[in-house]
């Protein structure tokens, strides 16, 4: 679970780094501005992982909110490019050409609802087990 919530918040602050460089035309047009997905998710877990401390759900919640946010304040209330645009930003970064939008948005749901369960699920019975199993926890 843990590689999950650092893949989910890396996930969110590559959205964020992406939204934020597609507003400069110059950087827009020299890169792929959808290369920070995944590159702001591979750093978060490889930092997640070094330091082995669990990022609190309060960031992830920040962050979701500053998402959101961020998207209404460049995009406005247009239903239309808020369905377009991440999905977009998710199929460059990840060179998923292939794949409509209306797959890549049910994608992006799941991904949001499992990183959101990896926040917010407890995980009570398995630190149970693993305290009657190993009498040093």
């Amino acid at each position: 679970m843990k590689i999950l919530r650092l893949a989910f918040i890396g996930l969110l602050a590559g959205f964020i780094l992406s939204i934020i460089a597609g507003r400069s035309i110059w950087l827009e047009m020299r890169i792929n501005t959808g290369l920070f997905l995944p590159l702001a998710t591979v750093i978060a877990i490889i930092a997640g992982t070094l330091l082995k401390r669990q990022v609190p759900a309060k960031v992830a919640v920040a962050m979701e909110i500053l998402l959101v946010f961020q998207l209404l304040l460049v995009y406005g209330f247009d239903p239309d490019a808020l369905l377009v645009v991440p999905a977009s930003i998710f199929r460059e970064g990840f060179f998923l050409h292939g794949l409509a939008f209306f797959r890549l948005n049910c994608i992006l749901a799941a991904i949001l609802l499992l990183g959101n369960c990896s926040l917010f699920m407890p995980f009570t019975f398995i630190k149970r087990q693993q305290k009657l199993t190993d009498p040093a926890l």
